[in-house]
């Protein structure tokens, strides 16, 4: 563990079967208000996760942990983004062995009986024949697939708020990246037959896809549904969504919309998927870029594949919608060397006026890049009068600030995997 964070005891007791995170960065009025509805002695372990930086933001913690009868421990110092702290809470909790793993942010805000409604949805899912992976007090309006009774089936339930069973948990941090439209819509036709957009994704906010956007989807294609307390039980504390269509609450049930028979159709679609949980068709795919026909392969994915792929001191950089992390060269001679066996190769990197350079080889041919520019932005650099069709691809950095963000290539890899040995060990080193 890196020695930046540091872990505080406040209590012990019974060890219970869910385990719910608060995550937290500054921010505190929304902390107070967000914390009121955990000042109960509900059956849950609370652990605070925190990565403020302001001296409110870092007293807070302490100061309110007597209101907090479940408050277990205090994580300070956790840092790198908030997929950083996503991933170091899930493995945290993961190692201690419970049952149920719960994310809270410190921007929504709960009603008192928030948990008893909220755990239902999964004795409720069962009823009606379902798999449950997850659940939320949370429901949005335009992230439904299916409305029941009491309940939505949800294509993306958001990190915000949102309770795991283990299994599921595992398969979230196995699958851990961002997603695009088109692969959530592509993910939710194959698997059930319905269409999670009225219009093409690139002309909506769905074209790009935070990674809390393919929870829902790398569960889905278990076999396990996700579900939406409906009408929504959560709100949010931050008031800058009111425009944003993709942050609309479901506030009220239409009964227009409970379709029984349309939801019949979705659970013997889901039933199929459970010879595939081992790793078939749908589930062994790593990300598909439309546009260019190429397999896409993020940093971390790459370290994941193989630790040794990565050598010199590199540097992870938060990047909400491709990732979602990018690796970055603190010195020369940082280095990312792999077999690649494809027509065509591209790299995604950043340029900018702090981006550095790097050397290219691969096949017995060379070239160099040099990313210096006026204005920060992403690239996808061909590789075209370098790649070989079976080689050792090479990027060796030449000047620090070379921001490596992904490989994509014309074919699926030998050690791409549709799940990947991932968890916060994989990028700790890396966090600044």
């Amino acid at each position: 563990m890196p020695p930046a964070i540091r872990i505080e005891t406040v209590s012990s007791g019974p060890k219970a079967k869910l385990a719910l995170v608060f995550s937290t960065k500054d921010r505190t009025h929304f902390s107070r208000r967000s914390l009121e509805a955990l000042m109960r002695d509900d059956p849950l372990d609370l652990f605070w996760v925190d990565g403020s930086r302001t001296q409110e933001g870092l007293a807070l913690p302490r100061e309110l942990a007597p209101a907090l009868p479940r408050l277990r421990e205090i994580h300070y110092g956790v840092v790198g983004g908030p997929d950083a702290a996503i991933i170091y809470s899930l493995t945290y909790l993961r190692d201690q062995g419970y049952e149920y793993i719960g994310l809270l942010e410190n921007d929504i805000l709960l009603p008192g009986d928030w948990l008893s409604h909220t755990m239902g949805l999964f004795a409720a899912g069962e009823r009606d024949g379902l798999r449950v992976g997850a659940v939320s007090a949370r429901c949005f309006k335009n992230r439904r697939l299916l409305q029941r009774h009491g309940y939505a089936v949800a294509f993306n339930l958001g990190a915000g708020m949102i309770i795991l069973t283990e299994e599921a948990m595992r398969t979230v941090l196995s699958r851990y990246r961002t997603i695009g439209g088109r692969e959530i819509q592509a993910a939710c036709l194959a698997a059930t037959g319905i269409n999670p957009f009225p219009i093409a994704p690139e002309a909506t906010e769905h074209w790009r896809g935070a990674a809390d956007w393919n929870f829902d989807i790398a569960l889905l294609l278990e076999g396990m549904a996700c579900l939406a307390h409906s009408p929504s039980l959560a709100r949010n504390l931050d008031t800058s969504f009111a425009d944003n269509p993709l942050m609309q609450l479901q506030t009220t049930i239409d009964p227009a919309e409970i379709d029984d028979a349309a939801f019949a159709r979705y659970r013997a679609h889901m039933a199929r998927l459970a010879p595939f949980r081992a790793g078939g068709s749908l589930a062994a795919l790593p990300q598909f870029d439309i546009q260019t026909q190429c397999w896409t392969a993020f940093p971390h994915e790459i370290a994941a594949a193989d630790p040794s792929f990565i050598k010199g001191p590199w540097e992870l950089k938060w990047s909400q919608c491709l990732g979602p992390f990018a690796y970055v060269a603190k010195e020369e001679g940082c280095e990312i060397a792999l077999p690649v066996f494809a027509e065509r190769c591209s790299i995604i990197c950043g340029y900018g006026p702090e981006c550095g350079a790097a050397d290219i080889a691969m096949g017995g041919k060379y070239g160099h890049l040099d990313c210096r520019a006026a204005e920060p932005t992403l690239t996808i650099v061909g590789l075209e009068g370098i790649t070989a069709p079976n080689g050792e691809l090479r990027l060796i950095a030449r000047r620090p600030g070379f921001a490596f963000y992904g490989l994509m290539t014309s074919r699926v890899q030998a050690w791409q995997r549709c799940r990947y040995d991932f968890d916060y060990s994989t990028i700790a080193s890396l966090i600044p």
